[in-house]
């Protein structure tokens, strides 16, 4: 990583942007770390490809979160059919449609022709390795407004990228029956997304894009540069929300708390730097940055309050907060030094010191906020975390010019926080290497899937058929299913149980017209999966006209008039 000359400045210097040398590093690191998250995907598409059996095998695109996986290749699929507005096609209610997963939407409208659902998967990974890059280029142009050396923003930029907490210690805990926060939690720290999630790449990266255009309205700036910062901000804000509503809502409160903090303080004389006229004028800039975001938070909150399938959705989207345990295991071995940071803050701080401290405070007690989506609250700590941690570090006199001892914080850095993320792409080569269900998915039902994706008359049906069946089916075909993805699928769990129940041999076939007639269901699959809940078979039904057949896997159309009989 190498030591490099102090780039000493004052904190309210506007050169703080890196320079070309420093971007080209950035771009070296950002490549090799797309490269390292993308291996286990190249061996899933190459196990695929090889597969000698007796019937051949389609990957998923995936090789951990695949339920969710498929949900964003069937909304990609859904843009791809001429959608702009979500609707889930993992439920059969209507919806008015709402502006969220937006560019996935408008991903899908790049792909036609044949073999959809790879080009859908490729053009997924391709967005997830840009949206990777992006996101690692601004947490380094954040970094580079608080640490001065370019080495301590590299190691920063290192740990905040691929680096997580001490949370993989709970694996050889043999009391501690608590699984680590950097192995489900994208939004504690940065490499699951990296790994995984495009969108929330994208939206950490504008958010934390926003952050620095606002650390720049509180500089001496002329009025053409200053309008330039807040059309800049309120650009970077509004796509954070575009990409995950629940940044933007974030950085708005973030915000606020940091303005109301900056007026408390210059009134009671605790920060010289703010005068009166630069605080009104950093709060005229930021209103109008503020308000396209701000729109698209109102417009999305009436949606969900006047949606009932959203409201369903919302209701069903339990993301709780994990254990006081688990965080404090994961983060608290760079609380100490962040504290240390804080500490260090006296009477005068400028506004830009105090944003950390308060987005860390403003992250810890949203975690405690009863709310379902808990858990997406913690957004930034991380960053933030680390920002405090190395920015204490880097100023004690131990480390000033003392290349050894640096090189050995680095050692001792890397080896708490590497291993969850190595053992992350190592679990995922490894799934990749093994030909199984959900990871894969048998030729036969995709070859079946994609029949009923070319009958014209199919397009947007509702579909019955197993969990498992329903959740790849939307990514294969434009229907709609009524289970497959649980926060998608209202009441999953009692429609689950009467989807299981259909399949069952001694169920009257009263029950089975009623479910067809109350889902309004258009088509029924029976395959494997539908197999292991009973062994009804519908071919027995006469209102079921079988219009797909193979060895392993039907499809039947449900004929209205001899429903109604």
């Amino acid at each position: 990583m190498g030591t490099a000359a102090d780039k000493s400045q004052s904190i309210l210097s506007a050169d703080s942007a890196p320079h070309g040398s420093e971007w080209r590093w950035v771009g070296v690191f950002a490549g090799v770390v797309m490269l390292l998250t993308s291996v286990p995907y190249f061996i899933g598409f190459q196990r695929a490809l090889s597969w000698e059996g007796t019937d051949g095998w389609r990957f998923s695109g995936f090789v951990f979160g695949v339920e969710d996986g498929n949900s964003y290749i069937a909304k990609m699929r859904r843009g791809m059919e001429g959608e702009w507005l979500f609707r889930s096609p993992y439920s059969g209610m209507e919806q008015k449609g709402v502006m969220a997963f937006f560019p996935y939407y408008l991903l899908g409208k790049l792909v036609g022709g044949k073999a959809t659902h790879e080009q859908l998967v490729v053009l997924f990974h391709w967005f997830r390795i840009g949206s990777g890059i992006l996101c690692i280029f601004a947490t380094y142009r954040l970094l580079c407004e608080y640490l001065t050396k370019v080495s301590w923003q590299r190691l920063a930029l290192v740990l905040i990228s691929v680096g997580g907490g001490l949370g993989w210690l709970s694996l050889a805990l043999p009391h501690f029956h608590v699984l680590p926060l950097e192995f489900y939690s994208p939004e504690a720290f940065g490499f699951l997304s990296l790994y995984a999630l495009p969108h929330l790449n994208f939206a950490r990266a504008f958010l934390l894009l926003t952050v620095v255009e606002y650390l720049q309205l509180w500089r001496e700036r002329r009025g053409w540069e200053r309008g330039v910062n807040c059309v800049r901000m309120g650009l970077y804000w509004l796509l954070a929300g575009l990409f995950q509503p629940i940044h933007a809502g974030i950085a708005a409160l973030l915000f606020s708390v940091h303005l109301f903090v900056v007026a408390v303080s210059r009134f009671l004389g605790w920060t010289r730097e703010v005068s009166r006229q630069r605080f009104i004028t950093t709060l005229l800039s930021f209103l109008p940055a503020a308000a396209p975001a701000l729109l698209l938070l109102v417009y999305t909150g009436v949606c969900f309050l006047t949606d009932p399938y959203l409201k369903i959705w919302a209701m069903q989207n339990r993301l709780p907060a994990a254990p006081l345990s688990a965080y404090g295991l994961s983060y608290g071995w760079l609380l100490p030094f962040a504290v240390g940071e804080i500490r260090r803050l006296r009477e005068g701080a400028q506004a830009k010191e105090l944003l950390l401290p308060i987005w860390l405070g403003v992250g810890f007690a949203l975690i405690l906020v009863p709310i379902p989506i808990q858990r997406r609250l913690v957004e930034g700590v991380w960053v933030v975390l680390v920002l405090l941690s190395l920015k204490f570090l880097e100023s004690l006199p131990w480390f000033v010019d003392q290349p050894k001892r640096f090189r050995g914080l680095i050692g001792l850095v890397l080896i708490c926080s590497l291993p969850s993320s190595l053992l992350l792409v190592w679990g995922g080569v490894q799934s990749a290497s093994v030909i199984r269900s959900p990871l894969f998915l048998p030729e036969h039902a995709a070859k079946g899937f994609e029949y009923l994706d070319s009958l014209e008359r199919a397009r947007d049906a509702i579909v019955l058929a197993s969990y498992s069946t329903s959740n790849a089916l939307p990514a294969y075909a434009f229907v709609r299913v009524i289970i497959g993805h649980g926060p998608e699928s209202p009441f999953v769990e009692r429609v689950s149980a009467q989807v299981a129940q259909f399949f069952e041999e001694e169920t009257t076939d009263a029950f089975r017209k009623a479910l067809i007639r109350e889902h309004q269901i258009q088509y029924v699959i029976w395959g494997e999966n539908e197999r292991k809940l009973g062994e009804w078979r519908p071919s027995t039904a006469n209102y079921l006209i079988p219009i797909y057949q193979d060895q392993a896997l039907s499809i039947f159309e449900v004929d209205r008039e001899k429903l109604a009989h």
